[in-house]
């Protein structure tokens, strides 16, 4: 596994910035990210990642938001 980045991103459900530690070397993140319209499905470019960490990588939501939106028992 790669070096860990320190990734800071705006989440898209409460407009601030947040941050989270992937598992993954800031470079390849960084392409990935900058090749919006060419590049693979983020499951299959980053198998080894979370869903929280993907999530993170897409939106900018953390898992704390997303409990904090959702909780466990409510109905949507």
């Amino acid at each position: 596994m790669g070096a860990k980045t320190l990734l800071k991103r705006v989440s898209a459900m409460t407009g601030i910035e947040n941050e989270m530690e992937i598992n993954e070397e800031r470079e390849v993140i960084e392409d990935w990210m900058e090749n919006r319209h060419q590049r693979p499905l983020i499951q299959k470019a980053f198998p080894s990642l979370t869903k929280e960490e993907r999530e993170f990588m897409l939106t900018g939501v953390t898992p704390e938001e997303w409990q904090e939106a959702f909780p466990p028992g409510e109905e949507i």
